[in-house]
């Protein structure tokens, strides 16, 4: 190769650098995000649903494909792992002991499930048509223990009701089919249901109201235990509640959730969260 030929690859090569570089994109640090930053365990469900579930091997057994919520307690029971097929069609669906993921690096990008690839190969397997039996007992025991997990009951507080024929009468509900609902207290409506919040580590789960300004004398949103919203029936897109204003007005700035085992009380969503 002459001296010119050198040159020219050598200047190819370089521009060519930066675009490769470029096409891995940096990966965040655990604590760069806001969310991550005040209450470093949290994590909205809508980024929950779809992380990746790496098996104990490291391999890539399936994604999260929605969560089961006990309405009663606001703790996560379940995760619904889907794995296989195309672009969701011919997949196969598991409903995992939430108890039993944990996050499979730093980065929290990812969840890690203690099975071997024969486990999961024999893996009980899930359908929507299955959701009422996730509150069985029996049922509830067998799949629990597959995953080696300690069962504990469905709470027998005050469950969210709807007339949605994907749900159960034990006060599981799917984390999707929460997502935008309308939220009344006292007669009136006082927000949305904007999403869920997602404690990792304490599996436990609120809701991420957006809640209407005329009710809560300005805009805002708050983190609200479960323990606050009530049974309403009749009504599949509306959550009832039992919140007042005063409630909005004493929440509490959200990193102290830090150090509670679970939403205790409303926390403000501040706005530190620019999505």
């Amino acid at each position: 190769m002459n001296s010119l030929s050198f040159t020219v690859a050598f200047i190819l090569a370089s521009a060519a650098l930066p675009c490769a570089l470029a096409a891995e994109p940096a990966r965040e640090a655990p604590n760069a995000h806001w969310l991550n930053k005040v209450y470093p365990h949290g994590k909205r469900a809508k980024d929950v649903v779809g992380m990746r579930v790496l098996g104990n091997a490291g391999e890539d057994i399936g994604r999260v494909a929605d969560l089961v919520v006990d309405t009663g307690s606001g703790r996560i029971v379940y995760a619904i792992v889907s794995s296989g097929g195309v672009v969701g069609l011919g997949s196969t669906r598991h409903a995992v002991p939430f108890s039993a993921l944990t996050y499979a690096n730093d980065y929290q990008d990812s969840l890690k499930l203690n099975v071997t690839p024969s486990e999961w190969a024999k893996a009980p397997v899930y359908s929507d048509n299955q959701f009422a039996s996730l509150g069985d007992p029996a049922r509830s025991d067998y799949l629990f223990q597959y995953y080696r997990q300690p069962w504990q009951p469905i709470s027998s507080g005050n469950p969210v009701k709807s007339d949605q024929v994907a749900e159960s009468d034990s006060g599981l509900r799917l984390a999707t089919s929460l997502y935008d609902r309308e939220v009344r207290a006292s007669g009136q409506e006082i927000g949305r249901a904007e999403d869920l919040i997602v404690d990792v580590g304490a599996r436990h789960a609120s809701l991420l109201l957006d809640a209407d300004s005329r009710f809560a004398g300005g805009p805002g949103q708050y983190v609200v235990p479960f323990s606050y919203l009530s049974a309403r029936t009749g009504d599949s897109d509306t959550l009832a509640a039992t919140l007042t204003r005063t409630d909005l007005n004493n929440a509490r700035p959200l990193d102290d959730m830090r150090n509670a085992n679970g939403a205790k009380g409303v926390y403000r969503w501040d706005v530190g969260d620019t999505r």
